[in-house]
């Protein structure tokens, strides 16, 4: 199922270096009788110095599903036993293969079966046993290579008689385990502006500087005493930071049901205006691409930016963007593909830690005056 040695090309030629492998990680449930779980790792004593034309890594697919029903396979030609190095082979085969629905022979749940219907003559073509399935796919603008699973039998590269693969998207938690589990892990317990974090009083709430906590900032205003969060970072500001609960978020109690309208809506995303999205495939280039919730945000000086749609009455910007918008007295947002919808900014909401030198924290929302119909 595996070997101790591993070959990888070296830049600049087309030599071959073999180095060897310090551990070789199976599967715990591998089964060598009926091959279930046949898969494993192989931990490199030193790691490849660094990646180049000649060598660069996989992408593995994580679904259960494949994207794809033709996959690229590879073989090899039998050894040529009248050279003294065994290690040299004749011919590399790279083969076009269908995935099928069945397989024939009985195989594990976690197995598959490619091949191709054509014949060849006998062994003429032998498995590469362990080299993966794969296929290229668009995505981010360009092609990445992805493997969907690794050659565990077959004869004659899958023609004739469909080869036998192990899917790896089952395996990848097990992989994960293997690869990050000698790493040191530094987990940093400081709450940050933003975080989630529990007042003295065990309330759950929200690190926010205090005059971004309505109610205690009321409070301080009035003369109360008003503790600093000890659980929460002061962070680059030199203010006060304080565990605002989500009972004192609001000044105005009014405005409550509105809040939690928008953090449903929010949350929710993923779930509604289904009947508005466009069925676009993951895999196809979209020639004609639409971005609903773009925002335009105009200034009376007809300066304007971008800004993105994330409710129905709320727009994510940069606060660089918007400060570049000068003057800043009659801002308004225009939304919309085919109807425009042009609105008025009601309210700002600028990131408190924002540094207009470093450009940190260079997030502002603004409020519509109006929601925006979906």
């Amino acid at each position: 199922m595996a070997q101790k040695n591993v070959w990888y090309p070296v830049r600049y030629n087309l030599l071959k270096v073999r180095t060897v492998a310090n551990k070789v990680h199976y599967h715990p449930e591998f089964d060598a009788a009926t091959l279930a779980n046949d898969i494993a790792l192989l931990e490199l004593v030193n790691p490849i110095p660094e990646f180049n034309e000649t060598i660069v890594p996989a992408c593995i697919w994580t679904r259960d599903k494949l994207p794809v029903d033709t996959v690229q396979t590879n073989g090899y030609a039998p050894f040529n036993v009248t050279v003294d190095d065994e290690t040299v082979r004749t011919k590399h085969f790279y083969a076009t293969s269908d995935v099928y629905d069945e397989c024939i022979d009985q195989v594990s749940e976690n197995q598959l079966c490619a091949g191709f219907p054509t014949a060849l003559a006998p062994n003429s073509c032998h498995n590469s046993v362990g080299s993966a399935m794969s296929h290229a796919l668009y995505t981010f603008g360009r092609y990445f290579e992805y493997i969907f699973a690794i050659n565990s039998k077959g004869e004659n590269c899958g023609f004739n008689r469909p080869s036998v693969f192990t899917k790896i998207a089952p395996y990848v938690q097990w992989i994960d385990s293997i690869i990050f589990a000698p790493k040191v892990r530094y987990e940093d317990d400081t709450k940050y502006y933003g975080d989630r974090c529990q007042d003295e009083t065990g309330t759950e709430g929200t690190c926010v500087t205090l005059r971004n906590c309505p109610k205690l900032d009321q409070e301080a205003k009035q003369g109360k005493a008003v503790n600093p969060s000890s659980s929460c970072s002061f962070g680059k500001q030199e203010e006060m930071v304080v565990c605002c609960s989500d009972e004192n978020v609001l000044r105005d109690e009014s405005h409550r049901e509105q809040l939690a309208q928008v953090i449903e809506e929010i949350d929710s995303c993923p779930q509604l205006y289904h009947e508005h999205r466009k069925n676009k495939s993951p895999y196809d280039v979209d020639n004609f691409p639409t971005y609903p919730y773009l925002a335009r945000i105009h200034s009376k000086s007809d300066r304007s930016c971008n800004g993105t749609l994330i409710s129905k009455q709320f727009v994510l910007t940069t606060a660089s963007c918007y400060e570049s918008l000068q003057p800043q007295g009659e801002i308004s947002v225009s939304v919309g593909n085919n109807t425009l919808q042009k609105l008025a900014v009601q309210r700002t909401f600028i990131h408190p830690e924002f540094s207009k030198v470093a450009m940190e924290f260079n997030l502002m929302l603004l409020k519509l005056e109006s929601a925006v119909t979906i």
